[in-house]
């Protein structure tokens, strides 16, 4: 836990994007943060309560959580300022290492759209991925060669085209073995405190939340409104 609680600190990475106005303030959700320790951070850096998820591309549980919370009011609460979301890769294979590094490496205000993108069309990427070997690499051993023949393979890089990422861009963010490192090792970090994903933490505690109706609860006890 007290390592955790160390990442979550360390979460305080340099603004990308600057909220848009509207008429009723800043939009929020078009702030992006890059975290030190890899994942991003999307909403006011000020807000009253932080929701760090700890999250899987590739995970069925981590796909239905996020469409659900995206249902609910989770959008809105970032929208607002009144939480900072934050992304945390919980990495299990090569197709969630491969979605972890786009979604780093996308333009600040297209992070999110991607993310939640990745996650629409799980299923599918998924099952297209079995079919390449590269896929049953596991996290600690999967090469470059590995994550870009699967995210070939799976449709992820059509997907992240598709978001508006070019070929050359795409490229260039999957060869990058620094981002890979760090990923990894953040990924060992967070899998040795939670048990499996999704997880979350609130202003730095991990909660014993697994869905959004519980992860709401939380966020309401914790003063988000």
């Amino acid at each position: 836990m007290r390592i955790l609680l160390a990442l979550g600190a360390a979460l305080c990475g340099l603004v990308l994007a600057m909220p848009a106005q509207s008429a009723g303030g800043p939009d929020w959700s078009a702030t992006v943060t890059e975290l030190p320790a890899g994942g991003q951070a999307i909403g006011n850096p000020q807000a009253p309560v932080t929701l760090t998820e700890y999250l899987s591309y590739t995970c069925p549980h981590c796909a239905e959580y996020v469409e659900q919370s995206r249902a609910g009011d989770l959008d809105q609460l970032v929208d607002k300022g009144e939480v900072q979301l934050e992304y945390v890769h919980a990495l299990r294979d090569p197709l969630d290492i491969a979605a972890a590094m786009l979604v780093g490496c996308a333009p600040p205000a297209d992070a999110g759209k991607l993310h939640n993108a990745i996650f629409a069309a799980q299923a599918d990427l998924v099952d297209a991925a079995r079919g390449v070997p590269g896929m049953y690499s596991r996290v600690p051993v999967a090469t470059l060669d590995d994550i870009q023949a699967v995210a070939k393979g799976s449709g992820l890089r059509a997907l992240a085209i598709k978001a508006g990422m070019t070929d050359a861009a795409i490229d260039t963010c999957l060869s990058d073995r620094a981002m890979l490192d760090k990923l990894r090792a953040t990924s060992q970090l967070v899998w040795s405190q939670i048990r499996g994903t999704p997880a979350f933490a609130i202003n730095g505690r991990l909660t014993a939340a697994h869905g959004w109706g519980e992860v709401q609860t939380a966020l309401g006890a914790a003063g988000a409104k």
